[in-house]
């Protein structure tokens, strides 16, 4: 099964809820015209592939700029190849994605390098940043390795 199902979707969020490398999607549902409590359940659909590629999530926490890191600019340098990502907020309809910042590496193995743009105008650069985790990097304190918890148990995904 899909994402599809009967009920009335009124907002989507994509975050890894599960700390595993992949994204999931949460799905809030309204009552609809039958005002059935049952059809509002939000739904979790987990996403379970597996991860055959390597990742690497950055959350930011500001001292000099906003607690959040919003209006920064991440960076990862892995072997030449390089990704951008910028921090916002209000990125979906009647929810809210994840802030962490996911960089999704390919067949990437090797340290990679995180350069952060601060909205100060701070730029912190941090080498040899190990692959399939997540980090913390706390502006002008910086950075946490292996901050996100493992795997967590979830319900179903129905």
């Amino acid at each position: 099964m899909g994402t599809d199902n009967d009920r009335d979707g009124r907002g989507v969020a994509i975050a890894d809820f599960d700390n595993d490398g992949d994204p999931d999607i949460a799905i809030n549902n309204g009552q609809g015209d039958s005002g059935i409590a049952e059809r509002a359940r939000a739904r979790l659909y987990r996403n379970d592939v597996g991860n055959r590629r390597s990742w690497l999530q950055v959350e930011l926490v500001g001292t000099r700029s906003n607690r959040d890191g919003i209006g920064a600019i991440v960076e990862i340098d892995a072997d030449g190849d390089r990704q951008l990502r910028h921090a916002h907020a209000g990125s979906a309809y009647s929810a809210q994605h994840s802030k962490r910042l996911h960089f999704g590496l390919g067949s990437i193995d090797t340290a990679v390098r995180v350069t952060v743009s601060w909205p100060s105008g701070l730029v912190e650069t941090h080498a040899d940043i190990s692959i399939n985790q997540g980090i913390r990097i706390t502006e002008d304190a910086g950075l946490e390795l292996d901050v996100l918890p493992k795997e967590t148990t979830l319900g179903g995904s129905s």
